[in-house]
């Protein structure tokens, strides 16, 4: 009989823990992007340009280029790793496309076939109390750490875009939305940035239609998501009892925390 066992460890997670998100919002993008989460009367004096004219369209470009080079593995000192990395997370996503993309299953196969291959991958659970306006929630992804230090990660998310859909977006919305991968690979701080980002515009859109801003699109909300606090498991299914994986074999866990995790060695020609 196969036992599962339980693996993992608690994590701060990367500056958006729900008690203090707003001190980690400081040092992030600023200018045209709006203040997280800020009540509605301090927001009576902004400009009119919200809802049209060059201020807004010039908005809307800077917007897009922030993303587009958050975004973009070639501009960074470390696109061979990311490129290589990205090309194997696909390929397990795409050979477990039987799953339920959006089920906790097909995560932890595509988390299981990168620790496969190498890499120390982890699921994150992340959750968080509600508290100061903040709505309770929590969420679920892949990391992949580097070296010996849990500093030294990528946050993998294979439906990234979906997370940012709204109703009744506009077309400069949308046209963000359209920027965004599917599967995201990337820092943690740059993940900060485009969550940053992409919730401001958010905010815009929903102002645009006199809609209100649901309290799971806000600033905090979105960015506890991927940087609040979180337990790392490596824990390959989330049921308890043997379960074939694709390929018709099954799997076993060890019971390893965090720390004591081997330290993969991906080298590329």
């Amino acid at each position: 009989m196969l036992f599962l066992q339980q693996s993992g460890s608690e994590h701060d997670g990367d500056g958006a823990a729900a008690d203090a998100a707003s001190s980690c919002l400081s040092g992030l993008v600023h200018g045209f992007f709006e203040p997280p989460d800020e009540p509605e009367s301090a927001n009576r004096k902004e400009n009119s340009s919200d809802d049209g004219g060059n201020n807004s369209d010039d908005d809307a470009r800077l917007m897009e280029e922030a993303v587009r080079d958050l975004l973009n593995p070639f501009n960074k000192p470390d696109h061979q790793f990311r490129l290589h990395l990205f090309s194997q997370v696909v390929k397990a996503s795409e050979a477990l496309a039987w799953l339920r993309p959006s089920g906790s299953g097909y995560r932890r196969g595509v988390m299981a076939r990168l620790r496969d291959l190498g890499y120390v991958a982890g699921i994150c659970k992340s959750r968080w109390d509600g508290s100061g306006g903040l709505t309770a929630g929590n969420y679920e992804y892949i990391d992949i750490v580097i070296g010996s230090t849990e500093k030294e990660r990528y946050i993998v998310d294979l439906d990234f875009a979906a997370q940012f859909e709204i109703a009744r977006a506009t077309a400069e919305y949308e046209k963000l939305v359209s920027l965004l991968p599917r599967v995201m690979v990337c820092r943690a701080e740059e993940t900060k940035q485009v969550v940053r980002i992409m919730a401001g515009a958010a905010r815009r859109s929903l102002k645009s239609k006199n809609l209100s801003i649901p309290p799971w699109r806000k600033s905090r909300y979105m960015l506890a998501k991927w940087l609040g606090p979180y337990r790392r498991t490596i824990k390959p299914l989330p049921s308890s009892a043997g379960v074939a994986v694709a390929g018709g074999g099954k799997v076993s866990c060890r019971t390893i925390g965090f720390k004591t995790a081997p330290v993969a060695t991906v080298r590329f020609d």
